[in-house]
């Protein structure tokens, strides 16, 4: 759900260093790349493994309290 919102795709991109062109170039659309910039943030393959890795669980929580921060100066990510 959270890749799924253009405020999250867009502050992924900035956070990663990634750009539209990276996206392009795996053939991603927004939401899927935006996944996937998360799992590798995150160093995962896939979402079941952010359930059992509690280092990919802190990860996860640090980098959404980071987009929830940088939202919370602009209103709603939604």
């Amino acid at each position: 759900m959270l890749c799924r919102s253009n405020r999250f795709q867009s502050w992924i991109l900035e956070f990663t260093g990634a750009t539209k062109e990276d996206a392009n170039e795996w053939g991603d659309n927004d939401e899927e790349f935006a996944a996937r910039l998360l799992r590798q943030v995150c160093n995962i393959n896939s979402r079941k493994e952010l359930r059992d890795n509690p280092e990919a669980q802190q990860t996860f929580g640090e980098v959404f309290k980071a987009f929830k921060e940088s939202i919370d100066q602009g209103g709603t990510p939604w």
